[in-house]
């Protein structure tokens, strides 16, 4: 049992080269994404862009990672995926376009719920652990992807959440990263805060077309 679980971790070298070039993309998207939305940023988008990709790779506590990974250990696979669509395609994450549309943001959602409430002991199973076995997993997940692809062709919209779900379960079976659960691979704290904004924007968009124009 305990080879079985020693052979499930990623490499040492890998788990260090991963802490940084997953936080590197997750903070280059965001900072690209805001940038996007302010004219007077627009300039500065890249040159900062690449500063901050650089200074990941800073020793010790200089680098933005040791605090990151300090905080938050490393970024899932699905979530440096998608940040990655996002600095490659900059219409990704427009209404057109969404990186997280309802299916994939409320499955996250309901996932993150159910691993929450498996944590404090509100469940009779420990479902973290369901992460260590990964063909049921790996599965499970992919039945998951097809099911948002096949709502995102329907929709006539680009199944990019789809997309990065095959991209982050095939780096986890190629690499075991970032902590050998697949779990870890397919979700975080940051993803799940993202899915619930993007239910949220998604909710919020809805009720205000519904409200009577006003003048």
């Amino acid at each position: 049992m305990n080879q079985t679980l020693i052979s499930l971790q990623p490499d040492a070298l890998l788990a260090w080269v991963w802490l940084r070039l997953g936080w590197g993309v997750v903070v280059v998207a965001l900072w690209l994404t805001l940038a996007r939305r302010w004219p007077s940023a627009a300039r500065l988008g890249r040159p900062v862009a690449l500063l901050l990709a650089l200074s990941m790779w800073l020793p010790g506590a200089a680098s933005p990672t040791w605090w990151l990974g300090l905080a938050f250990l490393s970024p899932s696979l699905l979530l440096v995926a998608l940040c990655a669509l996002a600095i490659l395609d900059p219409r990704a994450g427009q209404p057109q376009r969404p990186l997280l549309d309802g299916a994939s943001a409320a499955t996250l959602v309901l996932a993150a719920a159910v691993l929450y409430l498996s944590i404090v002991a509100v469940l009779p199973n420990d479902v973290y652990r369901w992460g260590t076995a990964p063909l049921p997993f790996a599965v499970a997940a992919a039945a998951v992807a097809i099911g948002w692809l096949r709502l995102a062709q329907r929709r006539g919209r680009p199944p990019l959440a789809a997309f990065a779900l095959c991209a982050a379960l095939l780096g986890y079976a190629l690499l075991r990263l970032p902590t050998g659960n697949a779990w870890d691979a397919v979700l975080d704290p940051w993803l799940a805060l993202w899915a619930v904004w993007a239910l949220a924007s998604r909710a919020v968009g809805r009720v205000r077309r519904r409200l009577p124009t006003i003048g």
